[in-house]
């Protein structure tokens, strides 16, 4: 009897890990922290309710919908996508939504008094895409905690490669900023770079240069494997 066909989903998490357990946990500090306001939030409108609406509280409440679905989608963008989810299936993101949803997940991992610039240009990421960007970036702000790096100023940059349509995150850090880090590659990297490898996503870590620290990571369209 040939054994049951077994189908790997397209996600990052396929074993626990220390570095994935912290990342995790990092993140979801961010998630249960804009889930937390926003129930404080419905609970004050509810009150209101009560004596009549007026305009700022169907106002109020629209606003509230668009955060809570955001929180939606930060859980959604971290867990990543699932080929079974008929009810909830993946759809492309926006890179300056694929930013806003992850600079979120991010501000619980980023030294204090991270200040980004960002040059987003107009592409899309795949489920798969977003996902696999958003955890290695994740990882990324996690090596620049653990190097002591303070109150750093990121440009940041996502493009679209025409030549060979991958999507592209680039982070630069200006030298006057930036803490030398040691030869021997981290515990953050080497788990990312096995996330990239596993994905087929090109990955240059925290490289030191005269100008300062570059990171850069690049993904592929989706396969059909990757679909499957």
């Amino acid at each position: 009897m040939p054994a049951p066909r077994t189908r790997e989903l397209a996600t990052v998490s396929a074993a626990p890990s220390a570095e994935l357990a912290r990342l995790h946990r990092h993140a979801m500090l961010a998630i249960t922290h804009d889930a937390v306001g926003i129930a404080a939030a419905l609970e004050l409108r509810a009150e209101s309710l009560a004596t009549g609406a007026g305009p700022s509280d169907t106002a109020a409440l629209g606003s509230l919908a668009v955060q809570l679905r955001d929180v939606t989608r930060m859980t959604r963008l971290l867990k990543g996508p699932d080929a079974d989810d008929a009810l909830m299936p993946g759809r492309v993101l926006p890179a300056a939504d694929w930013w806003r949803l992850t600079a979120r997940l991010a501000s619980a991992i980023v030294p204090r008094g991270t200040r980004v610039a960002t040059d987003i240009a107009s592409t899309e990421f795949s489920p798969r895409a977003a996902h696999v960007l958003c955890v290695l970036w994740l990882l990324a702000c996690e090596e620049l905690r653990d190097a002591g790096v303070t109150r750093p100023t990121v440009l940041l940059s996502i493009r679209h490669r025409a030549e060979d349509d991958f999507r592209e995150v680039e982070a630069i850090i200006p030298a006057e900023q930036w803490l030398p880090v040691s030869g021997r590659a981290s515990r953050w990297q080497r788990y990312a770079s096995g996330v990239a490898a596993k994905h087929h996503a090109t990955l240059a870590w925290w490289t030191s240069e005269e100008s300062g620290a570059r990171w850069r990571c690049a993904i592929g369209a989706d396969k059909p494997a990757d679909r499957a």
